[in-house]
């Protein structure tokens, strides 16, 4: 009994923490472009202060 309190706990945490990353999520668009305002294609953007880049 003890084992499935554990299990059921586990699986309520799992459920809780993606839960809360989709309620985080956030949808970012634009365009990347250097000094001129040329496009810059295959650019990487970092979220600033963390380490989500896309």
């Amino acid at each position: 009994m003890k084992r499935f309190q554990i299990d059921i706990l586990t699986i309520f945490c799992v459920l809780l923490s993606l839960l809360t990353q989709q309620v985080n999520a956030q949808i970012v668009n634009g365009n990347v472009t250097d000094e001129s305002g040329v496009p810059l294609p295959g650019a990487n953007v970092i979220i600033e202060g963390t380490s989500t880049g896309v």
